[in-house]
């Protein structure tokens, strides 16, 4: 361990330290660990590949609803929409931080509560349905919760 790491580490540690000697219950050590660059990558990249492995049947499904039902013609604006909608609104995005916001895994697992409910009762509304959950827990883990409420 270098001396500018154990300097660092004998300084949280007394900060954490109560005056009886005991470690304190809350410290001020950070609960959530900054992540680097190619921690965020991999995530990233992992995340990405789940997300598309996961949802290409639902992909497909809203595609083909698109293509044939006159009602759902719009939904190929939708993307290209939105990213105009965040360019637009891209000064007025609160500042990234390069954490890792655990919390949102809570909303990629009520996405995938979503799924298996809509399979199980036979409601496959619900597997589209569930993109939305999905995508806000992605945008809350990389981003946090001020990006999130921000979108």
């Amino acid at each position: 361990m270098s001396k500018k790491k154990k300097k660092k580490l004998a300084r949280l540690t007394k900060a954490a330290t109560r005056s009886d000697g005991f470690l304190a219950a809350t410290s001020t050590v950070a609960a959530e660990p900054i992540a680097s660059p190619r921690q965020l990558a991999i995530l990233a990249s992992v995340l990405f590949v789940t997300t598309i492995w996961a949802y290409w049947p639902t992909f497909v499904w809203m595609e083909e609803q698109w293509r044939t039902e006159p009602d759902y013609s719009h939904g190929y604006l939708v993307f290209p929409l939105a990213l105009v909608l965040l360019y637009f609104r891209s000064d007025k995005l609160p500042q990234i931080g390069s954490k890792i916001h655990y919390a949102g895994f809570g909303l990629m697992a009520a996405a995938l509560a979503m799924r298996i409910v809509g399979r199980f009762a036979y409601m496959d509304f619900l597997d589209g349905w569930s993109l939305v959950p999905w995508v806000a827990g992605l945008v809350w883990i990389f981003t946090g919760t001020s990006a999130l409420t921000w979108a």
